[in-house]
This record gives structure tokens, C-alpha cells and sequence, in this order.
């Protein structure tokens, strides 16, 4: 598609400079933002900072101290636990700083995957709408996961499609360890991680010559994200007498997400905000998990409990997601509307909404333009599609909300970026005059 020389894929200095200065400039930034927005300030979400603290000062990784958890994955814990070590009470702030850097590694793989797709003009833009990008900014601030996953999502799409344009094993590889990360830090792909496998079982079988060949990638593929997930599956499957399990914060949030979906017109009606549905499905989680303890038998405990709680509301997540087919399609088709905006209150939706839909209406375009002028090397921009509408369509489905669409977003800027190039070249070729030059040049 583009030029194969080495600089062609190097971001200019000034937009490295510019994407460096942003992200600490939000660093910096971080006190004076919290003092007019004191919901952004660091607190221990989801648990991860309590996770951290125990897991430093105890030595067991647990929410409470000395009850083993698997509530949350490993991998943002253990980046906050670094920071501690290092930093002691300064650690938020080192923490940040991290983020930053990954943040900084974003937009870089950005411009990579960009520029070997399109070209390096569309790759400035794309890397130009991540620098800008206000969701994108918040979460270098947060103590949440977008970062970190928005970056092994995106290593995993930069090496996919690698490896569909050079056929080497290392960038199989490569995406592999890459998979393997984000499924400690979310559970969200493990999906897509297995019809990835299918797809590579097919590659190797898909010619009767190299077949032996191919075969070692994919293994050698498989075991590096398996290598990866062992330590923290094996260390379930201890703790909970041989249940393998990833995580047990799965059907919980099913819950939220089927409850938030159900009564999301209360929202956009403007009788409640999206926090108070989350708080109400919450609170009927809770009254339910003690209700659930009470069965549980005494030597139930831990993860062991966990993975029984799990169960429980997954199977009632899906009873409450029963409803007539007509009214499912109703509730998809809005959802798909708002879930690359929505937001826990209208203050931030209505910030995302001229910005998240022009680029999705943009990205759109942009496919077309892409598979049109493609047409010999199609599959070569399916990696960052194919994640995008997995996580857009999948999210849309289970919990629509902006924050959980983002780490798709981010590759699909590269289709963003192609489509406002393309809708610019369009309008310049409308002015008569320089229709003439160009004909003229021919």
C-alpha cells in the first residue's frame, strides 16, 4: 500500500514533541483540573489501588488483607505496585508519568499502523486526532485500565497486521504477547483470542507446502500468550481446587450492563444519570451476592466464593437480558448509537457526541476508501476493523459506554484519518480552478 523504506514509518519530531508535551502537560495539569473536576481525582476504582497496597505490604493479592481475590486482573495492579515501590506516597503521580509513556507509545504504534496502511499523511492526522482526543487525555490522569489496554490492544493490531503484510513468525509472536498482556489487564478479547487461534490453524493447513512450518508459528504463538496467562491461572486453579479461571468480575457486570441497557431511556430522558442506574443495579447486586452468601456452605471462601458468585450472576444476567425480539433489536440499534459517547452524566456525553460520531462517520468513509483502493491487499487493514467493531458491537450489546469503545476507537482513527483526507480531497477537486490545473498537469 505505501512506501516499504524504514523513515517512511517514523513519526516527525514535531508530532512526537507535540504528543510528548500533551500528555505531560495533563500530568502537570493534574491538581488544577481536580480542583474543578474533583470526580477525575485519583481514588482507589475498582479496587486496583487497594489491590496494590495489600499486595505490597502483605504479600497476597487481595482486595481485603488475607483474602485472595481474582475481582481484578493482574496487570494494572502490579503497574501500580511498581510505582509504590518506587515512589512510596508520590506513587499517583509516578503512576500518571507511566501512563504517559504508554500513552506517548500509543499514538506512536498509531502512526506506524497508520502510515503502513495509508501513508504518512493520513498517519499525521490519525496520530493529530489521538493527540487531541479528550477521553484519550482524561485516562492518562485516571487510575483506570484504558491506557494500559488501549495499548496492548493496539501492539496486538500493529503486529496482526504485520504479519499479514511480511508473513513472518515474530510478528505472530509478537501480537500473541500482546494478547496476552491485555488478558491480564481485561478480560475482553479472550473471544477474539480464540478465533484467532482458528484462524491460524487454518493458515497452517491453508497450503500443502510449509505446513510444518506454520504449524511451529502458531504453537509458538499459542504457548506465548498460554506462558503468559499461566502463572495467574495456575495460582486460581490452586486457590480454588482446580477451577481455571481468568477473572470472577464477569457476571456482575453482565448485570449492570443488561440493567443499564433496559433502563437506559432514563437517561436520555433526563430522569436519571447514568450513575444512578449504575448505583441501583448495584445495590439490588449486593443485596443479592449476601443473600447468595448465605447458601454458600461455611468452608466456601476466596475465590472459591468468588467463582460461585460469578456463576450466579451470569446466569441471571442472561434471564434479565430475556426479552422479545423486537424490543432486543429496538435496545441494540439505540445502543450503537450512544455507546461511542455515553458517559456516567450528560456534561460528558454531550462533550463526546460532535466529536465521537464525526469520526465514526468519518471511519466509515474511510473503509470504503480503504477497500476500494486496497483491493489486492484487503486484508491488510482487517485487524483494526475487525477489533473495532468486536469491541464497538460487543460493548454496544453488554454495557454501552464511551470509556469501554475507546481502546477500539484508537486503531480505528487510522479509517478516521483516511476518510477527512479523502473528504478534503473531494472538496478541492469541486473548485473549477484547480480541476483545470490538475487536468491541465495530465
Amino acid at each position: 500500500m505505501t512506501d516499504e523504506t524504514p523513515a517512511a514509518y517514523r513519526m516527525p519530531l514535531w508530532l512526537l514533541a507535540l504528543l510528548v508535551a500533551a500528555r505531560l502537560a495533563m500530568v502537570a495539569a493534574y491538581p488544577v483540573l481536580v480542583a474543578h473536576v474533583p470526580q477525575w481525582a485519583w481514588a482507589n476504582n475498582d479496587g486496583y489501588d487497594a489491590i496494590a497496597a495489600n499486595w505490597m505490604e502483605t504479600g497476597a493479592y487481595s482486595l481485603e488483607p488475607g483474602v485472595p481475590t481474582a475481582l481484578r486482573l493482574p496487570l494494572y495492579p502490579a503497574l501500580i505496585a511498581l510505582a509504590r515501590f518506587a515512589a512510596g506516597p508520590a506513587y499517583p503521580k509516578v503512576v500518571m508519568l507511566l501512563q504517559a509513556a504508554l500513552s506517548v507509545g500509543t499514538g506512536i504504534l498509531l502512526f506506524r499502523l497508520t502510515a503502513r496502511l495509508f501513508g504518512r499523511r493520513v498517519a499525521a492526522l490519525a496520530a493529530a486526532l489521538f493527540i487531541v482526543h479528550p477521553q484519550v487525555n482524561n485516562f492518562v490522569i485516571r487510575c483506570a485500565t484504558e491506557t494500559t489496554f488501549s495499548f496492548l490492544a493496539l501492539a496486538f493490531v500493529h503486529e496482526a497486521t504485520r504479519f499479514i503484510q511480511t508473513r513472518q513468525g515474530r510478528h505472530l509472536v509478537g501480537g500473541a504477547a500482546a494478547l496476552g498482556l491485555s488478558l491480564l489487564t481485561r478480560p475482553t478479547l479472550a473471544p477474539l483470542a480464540g478465533i484467532c487461534l482458528l484462524l491460524m490453524l487454518g493458515w497452517s493447513f491453508a497450503g500443502r507446502r510449509e505446513t510444518g512450518r506454520r504449524l511451529g508459528w502458531t504453537a509458538a504463538a499459542t504457548g506465548t500468550t498460554l506462558l503468559i496467562l499461566a502463572p495467574w491461572l495456575v495460582r486460581n486453579g490452586i486457590r480454588t481446587g482446580g477451577e481455571w479461571v481468568l477473572q470472577t468480575w464477569v457476571g456482575q457486570p453482565m448485570c449492570q450492563g443488561v440493567y443499564v441497557t433496559r433502563h437506559l431511556d432514563e437517561f436520555l430522558d433526563g430522569r436519571k444519570t447514568l450513575t444512578q442506574l449504575d448505583q441501583d443495579c448495584l445495590t439490588d447486586i449486593r443485596l443479592l451476592d449476601r443473600r447468595l452468601s448465605r447458601t454458600l456452605m461455611a468452608d466456601v471462601d476466596g475465590i472459591s466464593r468468588e467463582v460461585a458468585s460469578d456463576r450466579y450472576f451470569r446466569k441471571r444476567a442472561r434471564l434479565l437480558a430475556e426479552q422479545p425480539l423486537g424490543e432486543r433489536v429496538r435496545q441494540l440499534g439505540r445502543n450503537l448509537l450512544w455507546a461511542p459517547v455515553l458517559q456516567m452524566t450528560w456534561r460528558g456525553t454531550r462533550i463526546l457526541m460532535p466529536l465521537n460520531w464525526s469520526l465514526l462517520a468519518f471511519g466509515v468513509w474511510g473503509v470504503a476508501v480503504a477497500f476500494r483502493k486496497c483491493r489486492r491487499r484487503w486484508m491488510e487493514p482487517l485487524p483494526a476493523l475487525v477489533t473495532f467493531g468486536y469491541l464497538y458491537f460487543g460493548h454496544a450489546a453488554a454495557w454501552p459506554q464511551a470509556r469501554y469503545v475507546l481502546p477500539g476507537l484508537v486503531p480505528f482513527l487510522a479509517f478516521s484519518a483516511l476518510g477527512m483526507t479523502a473528504a478534503f480531497n473531494a472538496l478541492r477537486l469541486r473548485d473549477p480552478a484547480k480541476r483545470e490545473r490538475r487536468s491541465a498537469s495530465i
